[in-house]
């Protein structure tokens, strides 16, 4: 006789991927109550996520206007784990199609953030990367329980240590750091 097992998720490299393991075996790890977003609420994010710029992807319009996918993933104070996609564009020309936007969902609802990269202004160098300076960012079309949200934060890109690739955005409270 077969036995069928529940689809899970297991981790592999920051990764999850679908695959079958005993339902028992995932964990998951609450927020404290204090943490927990509320409907309509003025959430204050905090947090850095990851960009998997090796897995972006580019897309091109009948214009020759281009998008770039990036996946993001992280966890952000308020809301826990979330994972999304940031996309960015430019024209034919690179000429930048802002603003920004950010996609997060996470087990409570779904929220975009936008921001103006043209805003980012001159990044500081350092041995791991550059550090570009933030700029103001804010959260739009909340779902779930974000439906109603708000929040005005700040958001910074950091690179890698060529400085050629955007390796993780860093978001804060407030508007400057």
């Amino acid at each position: 006789m077969r036995h069928v097992r529940s689809l899970g998720f297991d981790d592999l490299e920051g990764r999850q991927l679908l695959s079958r393991v005993h339902h028992l075996a995932l964990h998951t790890h609450p927020l404290p109550a204090s943490s927990i977003a509320t409907p309509g609420a003025s959430l204050a994010l905090s947090g850095t996520l990851s960009a998997n710029t090796r897995a972006s992807t580019v897309t091109y319009d009948s214009l020759g206007d281009q998008t770039t996918v990036t996946r993001v993933s992280g966890v952000l104070s308020g809301v826990g784990l979330v994972h999304g996609i940031w996309n960015e564009s430019v024209d034919i020309n690179q000429k930048y199609l802002g603003p920004d936007s950010i996609q997060l969902h996470s087990a409570r609802g779904s929220f975009v953030i936008t921001f103006d990269a043209t805003t980012l202004g001159q990044g500081q160098s350092t041995p791991q990367g550059t550090v570009y300076n933030g700029a103001v960012q804010h959260l739009v079309n909340g779902k779930g329980l974000y439906a109603g949200a708000s929040e005005t934060g700040f958001i910074q890109e950091n690179t890698n240590a060529r400085h050629t690739v955007v390796q993780s955005l860093t978001l804060s409270p407030g508007t400057s750091t």
